[in-house]
């Protein structure tokens, strides 16, 4: 009888461990994927695609340290934006093209070798080697995790405690962008590689963001793309064209301060001084007010700010839906999302 017990006890520990331990895995995802634009994003499936150099170019856009065409022959104004002046920003009445400061990658993400590092190396090397790729090579970490499908149960089984913790790492950096409902793309060309993500809803053709990288990983810089909605056309062939005859004009990216030099010797005045505004009514308030927007958005989901000053309104709608507290007058959307970020780091 005893015997007997001991072998229903060992069935059901190698039959039970694995049902146990697949659940438990399984409800790490779901409740990872809890929002249904996260597991929209999961399900986009990124295309592979080698572009080629353009063979005419319709107005090629000089921003100090890069340079690209912009695809259409219409009048564009450059301004530099940012505190710092390290934002570039290329705009007409159809179109918004944002840069953020580009910066140099570093050779690997800060990861000490101690004795705990070491043991971690041999247990989870997979999970490591993606977490390294985020300092050494942005692009091709946001790429793999773009290539990531949600796992089948049986997958899900089977994996090993690296395997699983890579795949949840992966899971955590496709899904937490809202752009690229509509579209990824990973592209190389003959100067860079990078990834499109085009989208922040499924049917969403009039945002993208794109990120860059040197073909040497030395240089790296990310942008948003938005055309406005009267424009009746598809964002797609403004980010291809950007995306294909983009190239870094610089041997590294050099200091916040000598970058601000490269960008005014340039050409491009800092926002402020920008003398084109005086000659075209309303777009500095439609540039100022999509920025704003757009740093609403980045506030709602705890993405770091952008350098832009929000209205009273809007400080206030944040205040009411409880994503900022209230705080003194006077504070701005940057000052209080870092206050927020300080609240609950205590």
């Amino acid at each position: 009888m005893k015997k007997r017990i001991i072998i229903i006890l060992v069935l059901v520990g190698v039959i039970g461990w694995p049902t146990v331990r697949t659940a438990f895995r399984d409800l790490i995802i779901q409740k990872a994927l809890s929002r249904p634009e996260s597991r929209q994003r999961m399900s986009v499936l990124p295309k592979h695609v080698m572009l080629s150099e353009p063979i005419t170019n319709k107005q090629i856009i000089v921003i100090g340290y890069a340079s690209f065409d912009i695809g259409t022959t219409s009048l564009v104004s450059r301004a530099a934006a940012g505190s710092d002046g390290t934002c570039v920003l290329v705009t007409n009445t159809a179109l918004s093209v944002c840069f953020m400061r580009p910066f140099n990658p570093g050779k690997e993400s800060a990861l000490q070798d101690d004795q705990q590092l070491a043991a971690a190396k041999e247990e989870y090397p997979k999970s490591l080697r993606q977490i390294r790729n985020h300092g050494s090579d942005p692009v091709q970490a946001e790429v793999e995790a773009e290539d990531r499908q949600p796992a089948t149960l049986w997958e899900l089984t089977w994996m090993s405690k690296d395997e699983f913790m890579n795949y949840f790492i992966q899971v955590i950096q496709k899904s937490r962008w809202s752009i690229g409902q509509n579209e990824v793309i990973c592209f190389r060309t003959p100067h860079a590689k990078g990834l499109i993500r085009i989208g922040e809803t499924r049917d969403d053709r009039l945002r993208a963001g794109v990120w860059f990288s040197s073909l040497d990983l030395k240089k790296y810089v990310a942008c948003h793309i938005s055309i406005a909605r009267t424009t009746e056309c598809d964002i797609g062939p403004l980010v291809e064209s950007i995306a294909r005859s983009f190239r870094f004009t610089v041997e590294s990216i050099p200091s916040p301060e000598d970058l601000s030099l490269l960008i005014a010797q340039a050409g491009i005045p800092k926002k402020e001084d920008r003398q084109q505004e005086a000659n075209s009514p309303g777009m500095a308030e439609e540039l100022e007010k999509h920025l704003q927007e757009y740093q609403v958005e980045r506030i709602r989901k705890g993405l770091p700010p952008l350098p832009v000053p929000l209205t009273k309104e809007m400080d206030d709608q944040l205040v009411k839906d409880g994503v900022l507290p209230p705080v003194n007058a006077g504070s701005n959307g940057i000052i209080r999302h870092k206050e927020m970020e300080e609240n609950k780091e205590n």
